[in-house]
């Protein structure tokens, strides 16, 4: 039994996740309860990092039999969580409960609920089988978990309720019903906002009447926004409109409703789904008339500096600089940028600012790169100002400079190295983040942005050498390659940039595949090794760069390549006498005889330091007692001279 016990396992998932009712009875009834209880509390890890019992796979899938059959007939635990990917995120610690919630399976609701499912149960990031449910406004499943005793003012991580997730999505007879039970419309987020926000947010009159009839109070954001003006950010023309028109319900001063109605012009000129020219000229021109309005007590703009990104230019300061602009699409476009960040900043965020990513991306299009290129290099000033995430902007960079290079356009070293300052400022970041974090959900979370802000990284820098025709050295470009490299930042398998740069498995776009880029690729071998790479620095697997060089992955066409890297990593101090977890050194891990003959050229006798490392190893001596005594690197030299097990790479210092 022991032997067949993990296919049996594999088996008795399929069978649940398939809907295999009869099946998986059939095969389920002969066993003994204990190896029963065994099975169908197996988990399941898939590539996706889902972690999935027999029960919530049945769930998931919406097959009641199974789930009828593995709760009524075999015992299945209703209170194992697991993991299930929704859309891009990893919902880590999801019980069978929240799952039928969310996805609307009233049947499979109200059987775990009998069984004993803990009803108010919350997922790693707080949220509950209600709010779940909530999410999609499936009413009635609402309904009836709120009868059974679920509490619909359990916030999640980010303090949003029920109510501020019904709002934020538009379901109004779920927010009706939540308010109807005595759900508290006034309750803040971390963010500060209330139901109401979010409503306005979404853009539905009725919903917002629905909020002010149960009592919400209009209050301002931690950052000052009232829900006009998330309306207005939001292009929401029918809500501001109610805020600014009904005066018997709203009281606004004068300024709010200038703010109100140039905001709503703003984005109307750079939301893609909502965009409008006229309509931005519209309201643009309404503000300056309220700012007019009395001659005696005008409002006028403040003003900032220009921002050379927007053309260095100046906002309207009249309605006669207004109409100079109304057949330039480009300025009013500008102009609304302007207005936009004059409201909603200087700290922007993420969403604050895709309007600038959108302007940017017409621009492209055009054949205007160094104009979408100054705009996104704008953007990305403002996230890290505001200590906002940039992974999606780097990989957005690097797939923006592949396709400017694919149409010949030039490109200027000084963006990429701007760039990567900034992806040099997140990798620290995600690193600091990583030391501080608890919980194994979020971690994996920052690991997997953290491995493909790497590999976007390692894209810039091929560009980097790809523009670098007659390899003259950029000492801003040296310093902030150096700068990344001090970070000792490894991917999840332990691997450092040199090792990216070495290994044949490492993923490449196909434009720059059509610049022959493959890896190993030796321009960008040398650079990280010029800029102070450690070309004995060990992976997961105790591999150094010149294993992953030598690796016999594919067939090795570009000789000439392969032997500039190996020649480069030599030169620079690599041990051909180091071995990896398998024991076997780079001469013995390739089957080339070309790369053979090329090792063997630099075989020379052994420095008595490798020597002495090799005999430590060889006779098994035990360096754990005095490891503490030896230095770091001495330690370190040791270890890459003897068989050893996949290692855990020792953490890099994040100063």
């Amino acid at each position: 039994m022991t032997q067949v016990y993990p296919m049996m396992a594999l088996q008795i998932f399929h069978y649940a996740r398939d809907g295999l009712t009869k099946v998986l009875c059939s095969a389920l009834n002969d066993l003994d309860p204990t190896c029963i209880k065994r099975l169908i509390s197996q988990e399941v890890v898939n590539h996706q990092g889902e972690r999935m019992t027999p029960l919530i796979a049945a769930v998931r899938q919406g097959h009641y039999k199974v789930v009828k059959l593995l709760v009524e007939r075999f015992g299945a635990d209703v209170n194992k969580c697991g993991a299930i990917r929704i859309d891009s995120t990893l919902v880590d610690n999801a019980s069978p409960l929240w799952v039928a919630a969310g996805a609307g399976y009233i049947n499979i609701v109200k059987d775990l609920i009998e069984a004993g499912a803990e009803i108010n149960h919350r997922t790693q990031t707080g949220s509950t089988p209600i709010r779940a449910a909530c999410f999609d406004g499936r009413l009635e499943i609402v309904q009836y978990l709120a009868h059974c005793g679920a509490d619909v003012e359990i916030p999640n991580s980010f303090h949003n309720t029920c109510l501020m997730i019904a709002s934020f999505r538009g379901h109004l007879d779920t927010v009706s019903f939540l308010l109807e039970i005595g759900a508290d419309p006034n309750k803040k987020a971390l963010c500060g906002a209330t139901a109401l926000h979010f409503a306005a947010e979404f853009g539905v009159p009725r919903l917002i009447y629905t909020l002010l009839d149960a009592g919400a109070v209009i209050t301002k954001t931690n950052k000052g926004f009232t829900p006009v003006i998330l309306a207005a950010e939001q292009a929401k023309e029918n809500v501001v409109n109610m805020f600014t028109q009904r005066k018997d319900l709203f009281t606004m001063t004068t300024e709010e409703l200038i703010d109100a109605y140039e905001l709503l012009g703003a984005s109307f000129a750079n939301d893609q789904k909502n965009y409008d020219i006229d309509l931005c000229l519209f309201y643009l021109r309404l503000g300056m008339e309220l700012r007019y309005r009395d001659p005696e007590n005008p409002i006028p703009k403040p003003f900032y500096m220009p921002v050379p990104a927007y053309g260095n230019r100046i906002e309207s300061q009249s309605m006669e600089d207004l109409n100079d602009i109304a057949d330039d699409e480009d300025a009013i476009h500008m102009e609304a940028l302007i207005v936009r960040e004059r409201l909603l900043g200087p700290i922007m965020s993420n969403e604050a600012t895709i309007p600038i990513v959108y302007r940017g991306v017409i621009l492209a299009e055009e054949g205007r790169y160094d104009r979408c290129i100054a705009l996104w290099l704008h953007r990305l000033e403002l996230l890290l100002a505001s200590d906002t995430c940039v992974s999606k902007d780097i990989l957005r960079f690097s797939q923006m400079f592949s396709r400017i290079l694919a149409h010949r356009h030039p490109i200027e070293m000084r963006d990429i190295v701007t760039v990567l300052q900034a992806a040099y400022s997140d990798l620290k970041h995600k690193e600091t983040l990583l030391t501080k974090c608890q919980s194994p959900y979020d971690q994996r979370g920052i690991e997997e942005e953290r491995d493909g802000l790497l590999l976007s990284t390692m894209e810039l820098l091929v560009i980097a050498t790809l523009i670098n025709e007659h390899n003259y050295v950029f000492p801003r470009l040296n310093k902030t390659v150096f700068d990344i490299i001090k970070l000792g930042v490894r991917t999840s398998s332990g691997q450092g940039l040199l090792h990216l740069a070495t290994d044949p498995s490492t993923r490449v776009n196909a434009i720059l595949v059509a610049f022959g880029v493959k890896f190993p690729y030796e321009p960008l071998a040398s650079l990280l090794v010029d800029c102070g790479s450690d070309v004995n620095d060990v992976d997961g697997h105790k591999n150094t760069p010149l294993h992953l060089v030598v690796a016999p992955l594919r067939p090795i066409r570009d000789f000439a390549n392969i032997h500039k890297i190996i020649n480069k990593l030599v030169e620079k101090g690599a041990h051909l006498d180091a071995v990896n977890h398998h024991g076997k050194d780079p001469l013995q891990s390739t089957t080339s005889l070309f790369i053979q003959i090329v090792l063997k050229s630099h075989c020379k006798v052994h420095s008595l330091k490798c020597l002495a490392a090799r005999a430590v190893c060889k006779n098994n001596i035990d360096t754990e007692d005095v490891t503490k005594s030896l230095p770091r690197g001495l330690h370190e030299f040791i270890q890459i001279h003897g068989v050893g097990k996949k290692t855990e790479v020792l953490p890099h210092k994040v100063s």
